[in-house]
């Protein structure tokens, strides 16, 4: 899965420069919206080039890559509350819960 993100070298004040990065989010696709009412722009396979600068895009295409993700391309199903905690670790989070 590939997220939107930016990322900038930037150098304040008296400081080291630093590194910054974010994930973009935008409005929840109908797969997520029980969840959350926003999710991160998860760009596809053939958005990659474009958005990494690896390709010309103009910047209606690259706008358009930062609308919801298609829901019939995403699953999501309960889990544990457990995977919301950094400390657990392990594939069994991931396991469908009722």
């Amino acid at each position: 899965m590939n997220f939107a993100g930016l990322w900038e070298e930037w150098k304040p004040k008296d400081v080291e420069p630093m590194l910054s990065c974010t994930i973009i989010t935008a409005n929840a696709n109908k797969a997520v919206a029980d969840i959350h009412s926003r999710m991160p722009v998860i760009l596809g396979d053939e958005d990659l080039p474009a958005w990494l600068g690896e390709e010309e895009a103009a910047p209606e295409q690259l706008l358009k890559m930062l609308e919801p993700f298609p829901a019939s391309r995403v699953m999501a199903w309960p889990v544990s509350k457990a995977v919301g905690n950094v400390r657990n670790q392990g594939v069994e989070l991931l396991l469908e819960t009722n």
